[in-house]
């Protein structure tokens, strides 16, 4: 088997072979300038309120060594250049205004679209100049419009009459306040000194005619084709400049930005037209669009120092706030690195657990003195590889390059494999194979190669090709392993091939063992095999770090179950494969070993010994007597969703104390022992807090009737996942649901007992939502046994389909005019489904229909 060279590429694409040849091949040596470049937040990451620690000095470091940055940041309210005459003092560092890009730099391409603007921000004067020096006309602020109507804010507020009548105020008389004319657009520069009465202002222009303020436009309310009730009348457009909810200052907590002002307008504006969403363009990070102009603003940096053929390959993203910096740099290429000297906080909103998808950044560091250092290592080490591959000097010996000491390999290391110029593999005895070039780049360059690789046949072979390799390739290739039945005894025998794990050298040894790798462990697929149960026991013993878990179809229980005790740091554990009966009891005692689990779903063959057994039986009679032995649990404080099944009883669920409050989504099924009533009173315990319910067959022990009030009882119910054989069509009645029940999705399931499939139709959900109720409800999946897939039943369904798709806000009420107008954003964000039909059969999996319903896709699916 031979190894590819395509192991070595350094970004997602892959490399061009011309450009592999030449650096591995050539040897003629050149300079290279630096290809890579910074971009830095300000707030909390170079400044609280003054320089943090190391700021200074990390920008100086970058200027010595001609390292393009610039300074990007969703901040404002000032011109460009007195904010970077402001940014050179506090930094002591030369910022000139192409280094600096501010959340609305971009106004200025709006001046020859608008004549008359409202500029908002803090300290209005200063916004009013920056739009004037942009070039806009006509500007006015909150503050000059109060100067000429000041009833339009009644209340007493002595900064704002020091503001409009101090002769040094820009909003002073004196200083010629531009009469009043028609607004056209509302330019929001960043988040206002005085919420309120800049508030009533913008309200009063978004409700008026053509934007002239005093007046109230006579379209509003009125459905207009193609703009809405509101916002039809030549009113303002509406500008944010940025989105950011919370920004750091000197105080230890974020305060609210514009982001929080945005988020009070929308709120007013919402309330005041009865549930319309406010217009507005929003720019600023994360918007593609500041990335973009950004990166165009750092290549002419480098081209200005380093000539028009250099070009800026990547860009370091040095952030504080997660859902703005770091999105904005995952979603358009950069590099991002989240600091904590800001608005994140490991202690604060779940720390680094909440950091998830596009917000989880490429590293986290402690300040922005560690992220420069970071990004530099890694832009030299590149202009190292370059150089080292072009340079005519013979490659280092092994020895020479070997790893740092902060990476050691243990003794299941492969021997060191070369890549000879065959293509061929050749045992290596220490000296009698000269390493090719690759082999000898740095360290830091192989691990930055390998991150790269996600199939598991290229890590494997990256990891034969030298002792180096393999310590680069094996935390890949072993953090999530795919296991099947062929592969789990050598995947065994590498990382557990003792019974007991071996102990470190000493408690500070920076060695690891490859069971120290292991994050996740999925054996559903794994079938039965004399020595599974073992071999399972024997991973959870050695790999202590895993925080995912899904159990195997066969042989979890006995000693694998007992095993679980050791994973102490799971956050996710999923025994619904589990299919052999085990012992409840010891998996409720390997529960309080394990207090970071976030997910649990108890294993369908669960059930008690033989005397717990006879005491579960008796709990069907109207006397239970007491199990003889622990039939209750200790929960997870952090538990957020649990789902049990198996031969669990009343005690289990009632008896081990107040569910946490965390839990918000809870399911049922497979509850041979559990009377109607507990369940029931366990459902009411959780239900305030609840956002997803299900309850599926089969629960004999449950009334057809027993999901009835269940939106009653359940406030906050997103998703509703049920048995058609536990409701009826009364769920859907008056005294059952109410119009502002917030329920988005329903799931219909079906046993295909007799008459089960007769008992919820189409029509008694069409019927409730044209009678206004269920407002909220986008989605509705149905099972195949409920025969909604009936030609007969075919039109039905697309009525409720286009019901589900419809803007439903008036229906109901006794004046609205029928032949309600679908909304807007729902026929775009829905178009899928109205251009496939009101009918979509999914024949695939459930992970299938997830994947399809992610982006909400409004109708009926069939399942």
């Amino acid at each position: 088997m031979s190894v590819s060279l395509s192991i070595l590429r350094l970004h997602r694409s892959t490399l061009r072979p011309s450009l592999i040849r030449r650096l591995v091949q050539c040897r003629t040596y050149s300079s290279n300038p630096p290809d890579y470049a910074f971009a830095f937040d300000i707030d909390g990451v170079l400044l609280r309120g003054r320089a943090l620690p190391g700021a200074t000095k990390s920008l100086k470091k970058l200027q010595d060594n001609r390292v393009p940055f610039i300074l990007l940041t969703n901040g404002g309210g000032k011109h460009e250049s007195e904010r970077t005459e402001e940014l050179s003092q506090l930094l002591d560092v030369p910022i000139t205004e192409d280094m600096f890009i501010q959340s609305h730099t971009p106004f200025k391409g709006l001046v020859g679209r608008y004549n008359g603007v409202l500029a908002v921000g803090e300290g209005e004067g200063g916004v009013r100049e920056v739009a004037e020096r942009y070039g806009f006309k006509s500007v006015h602020t909150p503050h000059t419009l109060l100067h000429h109507h000041p009833e339009i804010w009644p209340f007493g507020c002595p900064q704002l009459h020091r503001n409009l009548h101090h002769p040094s105020s820009p909003e002073h008389p004196h200083h010629h306040p531009p009469p009043l004319s028609p607004i056209d657009a509302i330019l929001v520069f960043n988040d206002p000194r005085h919420w309120g009465p800049t508030l009533h202002v913008i309200i009063d222009l978004l409700l008026s005619a053509r934007g002239e303020l005093g007046t109230y436009s006579n379209t509003n309310g009125i459905e207009v084709p193609g703009k809405g009730k509101y916002q039809n009348n030549n009113q303002p457009d509406v500008w944010w400049s940025n989105n950011d909810l919370w920004w750091q200052g000197e105080y230890h907590l974020p305060r609210l930005g514009q982001g929080g002002f945005r988020a009070a307008v929308e709120g007013v504006w919402s309330k005041i037209t009865d549930g319309e969403v406010l217009r507005a363009t929003t720019i600023g990070k994360p918007f593609k669009e500041t990335y973009a102009y950004a990166e165009s603003v750092l290549n002419n940096l480098l081209k200005r120092d380093m000539g028009e053929r250099a070009k800026v390959k990547r860009v370091y993203m040095v952030g504080d706030n997660p859902r703005s910096d770091i999105i904005g740099a995952n979603g358009y290429g950069w590099y991002s690195l989240l600091v904590e000297t800001g608005v994140f906080n490991r202690d604060r909103e779940g720390g680094e657990a909440a950091l998830k998808g596009d917000m989880r950044p490429r590293q986290i560091l402690r300040n922005v003195e560690e992220a420069v250092d970071f990004g530099m290592s890694r832009g030299v080490l590149v202009s190292r590889f370059l150089a080292a591959s072009l340079k005519p000097t013979s490659p280092p010996s092994l020895a020479a390059s070997s790893p740092p000491s902060t990476i050691t390999t243990d003794s299941t290391t492969k021997p060191p494999i070369t890549l000879a110029m065959d293509g061929h593999h050749h045992q290596s005895n220490g000296n009698s194979c000269r390493p090719t070039s690759y082999q000898c780049l740095p360290f830091e360059i192989i691990c930055e190669t390998i991150s790269y690789i996600s199939s598991q046949r290229t890590l494997h072979a990256a990891s034969l090709v030298s002792h180096r390799y393999n310590a680069a390739a094996n935390p890949g290739l072993y953090r999530h392993p795919k296991l099947t039945s062929s592969n789990i005894d050598a995947f065994v025998h590498s990382v557990a091939p003792t019974v007991f794990p071996p102990p470190k050298k000493n408690l500070n040894s920076t060695e690891y063992h490859l069971a120290d790798l292991v994050i996740t462990l999925d054996l559903s697929p794994l079938l039965y095999s004399e020595t599974l149960r073992t071999s399972i026991a024997r991973l959870l013993t050695h790999c202590r770090n895993i925080t995912s878990l899904t159990g195997s179809q066969k042989s979890f229980n006995g000693v694998a179950l007992r095993a679980l005790r050791h994973s102490t740091k799971l956050t996710y554990l999923n025994l619904t494969p589990c299919q052999d009966s085990c012992d409840l009891q010891d998996f409720f005692h390997a529960l309080p070993h394990l207090p970071h689990l976030t997910t649990l779903n108890f294993p369908p063959g669960g059930m008690f010994s033989s005397s717990s057994r006879q005491s579960a039986r008796s709990a069907q009679t109207f006397t239970p007597a007491i199990p003889t032995v622990k039939s209750t649990f200790v929960y997870p404080q952090k538990l957020q969703s649990l789902s049990v099944c198996g031969c669990i009883i009343d005690s289990t669920i009632l008896a081990s104390g107040s569910p946490p409050t965390t839990i918000t989504s809870f399911s049922a099924s497979h509850l041979p022992f559990v009377r109607m009533a507990s369940l029931r009173q366990y459902i009411n315990m959780l239900a305030p807090q609840l956002t997803r319910l299900s309850i599926l067959h089969p629960i004999p022990c449950l009334p057809h009737n027993f999901l009835d009030k269940i939106l009653l009882s359940c406030p906050n119910l997103l998703r509703l996942t049920a048995s058609v054989d536990f409701m009826t069509a009364h769920i859907f009645d008056e005294e059952n649901c109410v119009a502002e029940h917030p329920i988005e999705r329903i799931d219909l399931d079906c046993s295909g007992g007799m008459g089960s499939e007769f008992k919820i139709s189409s029509d008694d959900i069409s019927i409730a939502l044209m009678e206004g109720r269920l407002k909220r409800l986008r989605i509705v999946r149905a099972s195949k046994r409920l025969g909604w897939a009936r030609r007969t039943e075919k039109k039905k369904v697309e009525d409720l389909a286009e019901l589900l798709i419809m803007d439903r806000s008036g229906f109901g009420e006794e004046d609205e005019e029928e032949g309600s107008q679908e909304d807007d954003e729902m026929g775009s964000e829905y178009v899928m489904v109205e251009r496939q039909g009101a009918v979509v059969d999914l024949g695939g999996t459930d992970s299938d229909v997830e994947d399809e319903l992610s982006g909400k896709l409004a109708g009926v699916w069939i399942f």
